[in-house]
Parts: C-alpha cells; sequence; structure tokens
C-alpha cells in the first residue's frame, strides 16, 4: 500500500487528470508483481474557489457527502478496477460538486469487510457511523 500511495502522489501533478495518473500508476504496479498483490483506491482533487471535485476511483468503496443541513447521501461513483491486478485499464473521471458546508466523507475499504467475532456484518454501522463522525469533526470542509 505504501508503493501505491507514492507513485500516486509521484503522478498527481497540475494539469494531469486523474485517469492519467491511475492508469499510469495501474501500469506501474503491475510491474514485477508475481505476488498478485493489487489495491483499491480513491483520489480526488477539490478546487476551493469553485466547489468542483474531480475524482477517480479504483474498486473503492462509495463516499459520502453530509450537506450543510447535516443529511448523508452515497456517492454514486463508478467503481472502476483496483489498481495493480490487469495493465493498461482505463479509468474515467467523475465531478461533484460540492457546497460551502458540504462535508466529504471517504473510509478504508476495510471498514467495509470488517466482521465481528461471529463473522457477521452487522458491526457495520458502528464501524461507519464512528469513522463518519470522526472524519466530519477532524476534517470538516469550509471555504
Amino acid at each position: 500500500m505504501a508503493r501505491s500511495m507514492t507513485v500516486i502522489r509521484m503522478l498527481t501533478k497540475p494539469g494531469v487528470l486523474l485517469s492519467e495518473v491511475f492508469e499510469k500508476a495501474n501500469n506501474y504496479l503491475c510491474e514485477n508483481n508475481q505476488e498478485g498483490l493489487f489495491v483499491t483506491a480513491f483520489e480526488a482533487i477539490l478546487d476551493i474557489r469553485t466547489g468542483k471535485m474531480e475524482y477517480v476511483n479504483a474498486g473503492h468503496e462509495k463516499p459520502f457527502i453530509r450537506d450543510k443541513s447535516g443529511n448523508y447521501s452515497v456517492i454514486e461513483v463508478e467503481p472502476g478496477f483496483v489498481l495493480g491486478a490487469i495493465e493498461d485499464i482505463e479509468y474515467n473521471t467523475g465531478t461533484i460538486q460540492m457546497e460551502p458546508g458540504d462535508r466529504f466523507i471517504e473510509y478504508t475499504d476495510g471498514v467495509a469487510e470488517a466482521t465481528n467475532v461471529k463473522n457477521t456484518k452487522g458491526v457495520l454501522l458502528f464501524i461507519v457511523s464512528f469513522v463518519v463522525c470522526y472524519v466530519v469533526s477532524r476534517y470538516a470542509l469550509r471555504w
């Protein structure tokens, strides 16, 4: 995972489409990957002047938005394919219009796969609620 984060950060530059970043990162991560490792990833860039957020998704869970009224909604993003598994995958970017007071919430896909000791996923809502509350209070989007 650290390698994938480094590659994505290295490739992300002003003027480069996020889809290109993930396409190049994917091909790089496929090189010498005899173990068959892969990673899910989500990257977004927010223009704080306009509220326009461009994003790309590689098999990651869908993010949430908490609007200024406190309502939560799942953002229906195209999942894309994971990074590092198959070369020459094309990725698509999408956009979200954020408004002042909106909060963008993304969480690790490990949260969605979490189970309790009885191997049931009923614990998921509690974990997501905790993560959402933590992320919202810690990284609230304001401009």
